[in-house]
């Protein structure tokens, strides 16, 4: 994680605990890890809640076992971005993944596994309202600022058309394909016209079917 570097510029023992110094340091949606010789870690000096954790350090860097004036100890603060999970609403669909996880300051993975739903076409992820908040893939981060936040994406489908052919069977009719998204009512039905016949409407199959 990053580190950042506080100075502990008083006296101290090495058995001591360093927020008698300077405080244990917080920062808004991570954790801290402890406090390193370097912002990109090195050695362990003391831990999250201030104790000191390496007593090989302080008595090879300080065999008195204490410091003071110009030989200040700097240390640094490295800390670890908070990890949500991020719940995956399907909507009708089924497959793919139900959750990411995903952690502070870092962008949202993409969702490897879609999930996928008969007649439509996944369009991306949005916040509840129904409409695209988020691509799949696409660079996104800090969806919640809480402490370990639960978010949740809904998936936002498009429907597909399909196509209905209309076959007279011997009668002529002015319409003979038309398209119509999936869930959506098909709408009024053409009429079928054939000389000495009464039309008796449509079915599934030349034979009769259903209705």
């Amino acid at each position: 994680g990053q580190g950042i570097e506080q100075t502990l510029s008083t006296k101290l023992r090495y058995d001591a605990k360093v927020h008698n110094a300077i405080g244990i340091a917080t920062r808004e949606n991570y954790t801290l890890s402890g406090y390193y010789t370097s912002s990109s870690g090195g050695t362990m000096v003391y831990d999250a809640n201030g104790h000191n954790v390496s007593c090989s350090y302080w008595s090879s860097n300080y065999p008195n076992g204490t410091f003071a004036g110009t030989s200040a100890l700097r240390v640094f603060a490295v800390w670890t971005p908070n990890a949500s999970t991020v719940t995956l609403d399907k909507q009708g669909g089924t497959g793919g993944a139900d959750t990411v996880s995903v952690k502070y300051d870092t962008t949202v993975p993409a969702v490897d596994s879609l999930p996928t739903r008969t007649g439509y076409a996944f369009a991306g992820w949005s916040l509840g309202d129904g409409a695209v908040a988020y691509a799949n893939g696409e660079t996104v981060s800090n969806l919640t600022d809480e402490l370990f936040g639960e978010i949740e994406l809904f998936a936002v489908w498009t429907a597909l058309p399909n196509e209905v052919t209309f076959a007279g069977c011997g009668g002529t009719l002015g319409e003979a394909v038309r398209s119509v998204l999936t869930d959506q009512p098909v709408g009024a039905l053409p009429t079928a016209v054939r000389t000495g016949y009464a039309f008796a409407g449509w079915y599934t199959s030349a034979a009769g079917g259903s209705a």
